[in-house]
C-alpha cells in the first residue's frame, strides 16, 4: 500500500454536479493546484466541498474540510444593504472589497446569499450572476499553517504510480495527478 495526499472536490445536488480527485506525494502540488482555482461561482454559490485526506500505507488517517481555511476576496462588487429606517435597499459606495469565508460547518460568512435570493437579485446586480460571468476580480487564499495535516511516511506513491487505499473494505485506486469527474 502507498502513502499520499488526496484532494477531493464535490458538488451536488442540483444543476451543477461534478468533482475532481488529485493524488500527490508532496503537499506543495496540492497547494499549486488550488492556487489556480477560479470557479468562485461554484465555490460560493453552490457550496463546493473541498477535502484533503492523508493516506498512510493505504489507510486514510486524516480528512480535513478545507472550506473553514479559505478566504475569498472579491473586488468590484458593490453590495446593497437594507436601510433600517426606510426598508429600501441602498448601495455601499465606500466599499473597498468583499471578504468571504466559511465557518466550521462550511457555511458562508461575509455575505447573505439567501437574502440576495429573497430580494430577487438575479440580474446583473447580484453577487451570484457576477461570479458566474467572472466579472469580478476574485482571489482565494488558504491558511495552510492552521491545518493539522499529517506528514506522509512509509511507501510514498511515485509520480507515475497508482495510489491505493481501502474504504469500508472497498479497494480504491487512483492514478497520480488529477482526475476530473
Amino acid at each position: 500500500m502507498s502513502s499520499f495526499y488526496l484532494l477531493e472536490t464535490d458538488i451536488e445536488p442540483g444543476g451543477c454536479r461534478g468533482g475532481s480527485r488529485s493524488v500527490a506525494n508532496i503537499l506543495d502540488e496540492i497547494k499549486e493546484e488550488l492556487a489556480d482555482y477560479n470557479d468562485f461561482y461554484v465555490l460560493i454559490w453552490y457550496g463546493l466541498d473541498i477535502e484533503l485526506s492523508t493516506i498512510i500505507d493505504g489507510v486514510k488517517v486524516s480528512t480535513i474540510d478545507l472550506l473553514p481555511y479559505i478566504t475569498v476576496m472579491v473586488d468590484g462588487f458593490v453590495p446593497e444593504v437594507e436601510d433600517e429606517e426606510t426598508g429600501e435597499m441602498k448601495e455601499i459606495h465606500d466599499f473597498e472589497h468583499l471578504v468571504l469565508s466559511f465557518n466550521d460547518k462550511a457555511e458562508l460568512i461575509g455575505y447573505d446569499l439567501d437574502r440576495e435570493q429573497e430580494r430577487g437579485i438575479y440580474g446583473d446586480s447580484g453577487l451570484g450572476p457576477k461570479l458566474f460571468e467572472q466579472e469580478l476580480d476574485t482571489k482565494m487564499s488558504i491558511d495552510w499553517d492552521k491545518m493539522p495535516i499529517p506528514p506522509l511516511k512509509g511507501n510514498v506513491v511515485l509520480k507515475d504510480g497508482t495510489a491505493t487505499y481501502f474504504v469500508k473494505g472497498q479497494k480504491c485506486s487512483y492514478d497520480y495527478g488529477s482526475d476530473y469527474l
